[in-house]
């Protein structure tokens, strides 16, 4: 579990999911991603986020602000293999519902995971499709830096627009 000033970060609840679930079925969401969730793919995919957590103590946490504790989203380190030449890698992600956009959350919540992350792991990496500009802004402001040189066409991703990725990471050699 992480604290920021406006922003918890803790293990997921059953009571995550409904809002989890719109937040993946939210076209504008997901638009760097090949589609939308179903509820029951989004349910799904909550349980597994929860037990990674459990089982290896880091994951993606559930986003929560403080003032209310609206769910806002999720932000964390997974383990990821994308068929790159670094991989398999520990990866800093995020993904917030579109009424939390623009008030610097996810900022705020991925420098307190990355923060961590640094004491824990020697190299920590961020990956996402080329035109994902946002999530580019993200990795340079909590100190990532662009590996152009580790750039890949992802192998999980259809969508010709989104096949081009670019890598992030914590150290530049």
């Amino acid at each position: 579990m992480f604290e920021t000033p406006r922003l918890l970060l803790r293990q997921w609840k059953e009571s995550d999911f409904e809002a989890f679930a719109d937040m993946n079925a939210d076209p504008e969401v997901m638009r760097f991603y090949d589609r939308v969730l179903s509820k029951q793919e989004s349910f799904e995919m909550a349980l597994r986020l929860q037990r990674t957590i459990t089982a290896n103590g880091h994951g993606l946490w559930v986003v929560e602000l403080k003032e209310n504790a609206t769910f806002l989203g999720f932000v964390g380190v997974s383990d990821q293999d994308f068929g790159f030449s670094a991989g398999p890698i520990k990866e800093i992600g995020w993904r917030l519902k579109r009424s939390a956009w623009g008030y610097g959350y996810a900022t705020e919540a991925a420098r307190e995971v990355f923060d961590d992350a640094q004491k824990r792991f020697d190299e920590i990496y961020s990956v996402t499709a080329k035109i994902n500009l946002k999530s580019r802004a993200v990795m340079e402001k909590i100190g990532l830096q662009y590996r152009p040189e580790l750039d890949f066409e992802h192998p999980r991703v259809a969508k010709l627009e989104l096949k081009e990725h670019v890598v992030y990471c914590n150290h530049t050699n």
